[in-house]
């Protein structure tokens, strides 16, 4: 667009650079009206890599080019440990290993994390190298390498999209004892950019002829806040039950911080220190409070090549 121009060398001028070539259109060129197009300022080129337009239909929609020259296109649900989940319209959703992934093009906006703890906002295009992705949010852009990127998720607008859950029933009986059992298990989550918010749940209820009853439940409500440079606080309280272990009731709530040492696309090493408090109501005898520290060190690898 001739209209970038002037934005484009006084962009030029800030960096103080030795030569400045630009480019001049001929004279017929048309100017575009931008604000009648809907088409975004032309200060916005002054950042480089900038969204021109909004889309006019599916905003979920992603283009993934791999390495061996092959195109997809869906709806991208996340990349963790070193696999990129691609939903279609023809394949169902299918996992496609992030080193085999050559570029990404997406107007919707995701969360990025990279190998040194980063975090990025933003819509995703190919670099300017191939190998390099760029992540541009309000007239800003970042670019990465593909093969630093260790985790990506959409950026749900809606509270029911942004909602993940799950619900466990299973049921059992044997004849020869007449044992019932029937569990019951189930989580509910919520993710946003910096923070995380999980319900879990799990429950057991075992019935025989002349045996007493049992029942055993945990409830849990966690938090869990990540910062940069890998940097990471949780907060979480819980209520269980466990006749079986003589207790009616045990409530506690734990709180620590800690470091990923290590967080790669296949592996993560986390460190972490905190502190809890725990109350015991025991069928039988006094109830008791507990004061404890905690010390974590938990370390996961993921391999999918046998």
């Amino acid at each position: 667009d001739p209209a970038e121009i002037w934005t484009l060398l006084a962009a030029a001028f800030r960096h103080r650079p030795a030569v400045i070539a630009p480019f001049v259109t001929r004279p017929n060129e048309t100017v575009l009206d931008r604000a009648a197009l809907g088409l975004a300022p032309v200060e916005a080129a002054a950042t480089g890599v900038y969204l021109l337009r909004k889309p006019t239909g599916k905003g979920a929609e992603v283009t993934i080019v791999l390495k061996n020259g092959d195109r997809l296109t869906g709806e991208v649900q996340q990349v963790e440990r070193g696999r990129l989940q691609l939903k279609t319209d023809d394949l169902g959703t299918v996992e496609i290993e992030w080193d085999k992934v050559l570029s990404v093009t997406a107007t919707a906006p995701f969360d990025v994390d990279d190998l040194q703890g980063n975090r990025y906002l933003g819509s995703l295009a190919p670099g300017p190298v191939p190998g390099q992705l760029v992540v541009a949010w309000k007239g800003e852009a970042d670019t990465i390498e593909l093969l630093n990127v260790v985790r990506i998720r959409r950026l749900n607008t809606s509270f029911w999209r942004r909602l993940d859950g799950s619900l466990d029933v299973g049921a059992s009986y044997t004849s020869a004892s007449s044992l019932f059992t029937l569990d019951l298990a189930g989580t509910l989550g919520v993710e946003r950019p910096g923070y995380e918010v999980a319900i879990d749940g799990s429950s057991t209820y075992s019935s025989q002829p002349d045996v007493e009853d049992t029942k055993r439940g945990v409830l849990s409500l966690t938090y869990t806040r990540r910062f940069e440079n890998r940097w990471v606080a949780l907060v979480q309280g819980q209520l269980e039950q466990n006749q079986e272990l003589g207790f009616d009731l045990r409530t506690s709530a734990a709180g620590g911080g800690g470091r990923y040492l290590v967080q790669g696309r296949r592996d993560k090493l986390l460190a972490a220190l905190g502190l809890s408090v725990n109350r015991e109501q025991p069928i039988e005898g006094e109830t008791t409070t507990n004061l404890e520290a905690m010390a974590v060190l938990n370390y996961d690898r993921f391999s999918y090549d046998f």
